[in-house]
């Protein structure tokens, strides 16, 4: 026998382009990729995505295809964001509309005091369990904020 670690969720933010670089994949308020040729303004909406969430109210069955309307599930443990290690005003955080069960979609706010630059830190917790953290020599995953 082999006893294994379990975690009630291991939040993921979906990244692009190079993974080294762990840029989220967001896109701006007006449908475009962030990025630091065109990062988000404070005070606007990104939206991102990611997996992990733990479990779902109400559950969605396996590999469901979940519809376009609401109510959708969401995570039982409920969801926040740092950016720039500042709280974001969490829009929406559940299933994505449409797409199979375990794909989270998140809404945030961009704080008008999240710091500026290409690479602004951004932290998804569900519950208390964060999205990944950056290894030693490694950035931070990150969106970017002008």
């Amino acid at each position: 026998p082999i006893t294994l670690p379990v975690s009630a969720a291991v939040p993921g933010v979906f990244l692009q382009g190079n993974p080294a670089l762990e840029m989220a994949a967001a896109t701006n308020q007006d449908g475009t990729l962030n990025s630091a040729a065109n990062p988000a303004a404070r005070g606007s909406i990104i939206t991102f995505y990611a997996t992990g969430a733990g479990t779902l109210a109400p559950p969605p069955g396996n590999g469901e295809v979940l519809p376009l309307t609401l109510p959708l599930p969401v995570p039982s443990m409920g969801a926040s964001v740092l950016i720039g290690g500042k709280q974001a005003p969490v829009r929406y955080a559940g299933s994505a509309p449409g797409a199979v069960a375990g794909l989270l979609q998140v809404n945030v706010t961009v704080p008008e005091d999240a710091p500026t630059g290409a690479a602004v830190p951004l932290q998804l917790y569900i519950g208390d369990f964060v999205s990944q953290l950056a290894l030693q020599g490694q950035p931070p995953l990150s969106i970017s904020v002008k």
